[in-house]
């Protein structure tokens, strides 16, 4: 079974890469993976191929921290459909049981069990793909990112006792700043990748108010208008399903009856926005990749092909077999070469 994870993380790669003294185009290049990737707004990748990409940066020049530093670029976004259930939870225990039975939503493949006693409180991540666990830069990103979500929903810095990972010291690039990056001590060669945590953090409790849940989101969001700002959270939420009114009136701390009239301000309302959003990537998707008909519906949030196919046409007056033969005749008459 594939396992699909949004390009988005790739704005976030780009600035690090280029900080770091390298092309994004050119490690692209390198590993074979199409420029759609980069150049397509919404697209989604493979999770081996994200695991193979961070495999290969981490041996680049000054990029040896790339898995922590990705991570640590993200914001609450990651949490997608989980933002409504997690702010229900009371506590870090509550928080953690939500987390454990739907994490494969914010990292495809992974999964995670919780072990609490009076002793010990400890998270155990693996992925159901073995070369992933075998990925010492992976293992590293997804700790990184457990713990940086954790840090954006907590109100105080989140203690850590140990770290544990799946993999040897030796398959990291770097080992030795492993413990300076989490501030903790650091073991390898676990049978799972494992957090532990002071006990009494479970019944940490979390902020009743939940607007502090929106802050993250609102704060990347701060300069664009509302319009802008309800496009870029439905096209974040259309493979997960969370492009919805309700889910973005409450990431944007709205009742979704308020952000309609809001919308309503500007002349719009939210399905045009839905509408236009996938129509934009629609064309994208079945100009600039291979995709065939499910696979796009899928990125769209779509259950069937069949609606799709029937938006393509209402859309652009043209069958996606159509729009891609039109596409390659542009693209033959200015010299350019097919998609890949």
């Amino acid at each position: 079974m594939a396992h699909y994870i949004s390009n988005r993380f790739l704005r976030s790669y780009q600035t690090l890469l280029r900080e770091r003294g390298h092309e994004p185009s050119a490690v692209f290049a390198t590993l074979g993976f199409s420029e759609s990737m980069l150049s397509t707004k919404y697209h989604l990748i493979d999770i081996v191929d994200f695991g193979q990409l961070l495999e290969y940066t981490v041996k680049l020049r000054n990029a040896a921290d790339i898995g922590h530093a990705l991570a640590q670029a993200q914001d609450l976004t990651v949490l997608g459909s989980l933002v409504d259930k997690i702010a229900l939870c009371a506590n870090v225990g509550e928080l953690l049981v939500i987390i454990e039975k739907h994490i494969h939503l914010i990292v495809p493949s992974l999964s995670m069990t919780v072990e609490h006693s009076e002793f010990k409180l400890s998270i155990n991540l693996t992925s159901s793909i073995g070369v992933l666990n075998q990925s010492a830069v992976f293992q590293e990103y997804v700790v990184t990112l457990a713990l940086q979500c954790l840090g954006q929903l907590l109100p105080n810095n989140i203690p850590v006792r140990s770290i544990y990972f799946q993999a040897n010291e030796c398959d990291f690039v770097s080992p030795q700043a492993l413990q300076s990056y989490f501030a903790t001590p650091v073991g390898f060669g676990k049978a799972v990748t494992q957090v532990n945590f002071p006990t009494q953090l479970a019944q940490q409790k979390i902020p009743k108010n939940t607007q502090w849940l929106t802050t993250s989101f609102n704060d990347s969001l701060a300069e664009e208008d509302l319009i802008e700002q309800v496009s870029e959270l439905v096209g974040i939420g259309l493979a997960n399903q969370t492009a919805t009114l309700p889910h973005i009136a409450r990431v944007l701390g709205k009742h979704p009856r308020k952000l309609q009239r809001d919308l309503a301000f500007y002349g719009v309302n939210f399905n045009t926005i839905l509408q236009n959003v996938r129509m934009h990537y629609a064309y994208e998707l079945i100009c600039k990749t291979s995709h065939d008909l499910n696979t796009i519906a899928l990125m769209l949030g779509y259950k069937h092909g069949s609606g799709l196919s029937a938006h393509i046409r209402k859309w652009f007056g043209a069958s996606l077999v159509q729009l891609r033969k039109n596409e390659r005749l542009h693209r033959f008459a200015k010299g350019i070469k097919k998609p890949t």
